[in-house]
């Protein structure tokens, strides 16, 4: 009896632990580049940029149009729809506002890696032929 009852107990325990984990396996802003979890990290605060958000073969990324530098985020699947909604990935970005926090620290001339907070006043563009 005793036996029966550390094992449900052992078993409902399991199953604490499963949903908990499951609860928060997409919290990593690294692996989701999602705004639920996308906070300041110990790299620095987050901040706001105008650019270009597309999609490349090896990983998304948002051009910083005024500070002339790659951002390289794990993509959002709502950033990523909004384009393929319009057609091939590799011919639209969208243009607009952004809200991301480093993932990496700040180096002259190398990619950050960063998470989207948010985004506003965004544009389907066609891709420019030169990018």
């Amino acid at each position: 009896m005793m036996a029966m009852m550390i094992h449900r107990a052992l078993v409902v325990l399991a199953i604490v632990v499963m949903l908990t984990a499951a609860a928060f396996a997409d919290k990593d802003c690294s692996k989701t580049g999602s705004g639920k979890c996308c906070t300041e990290t110990s790299f620095g605060k987050c901040f706001s940029v105008h650019g270009r958000y597309a999609i490349y073969v090896e990983n998304n990324g948002i051009w910083a149009i005024s500070q002339r530098r790659l951002l390289s985020t794990a993509g959002d699947g709502d950033l990523d729809q909004m384009i393929r909604d319009r057609g091939d990935w590799q011919d639209f970005d969208l243009v607009g506002g952004f809200r991301v926090c480093p993932l990496s620290r700040f180096k002259q001339g190398h990619t950050q890696s960063v998470c989207v907070q948010s985004y506003r006043d965004l544009k389907v563009m066609k891709r420019p032929v030169s990018h």
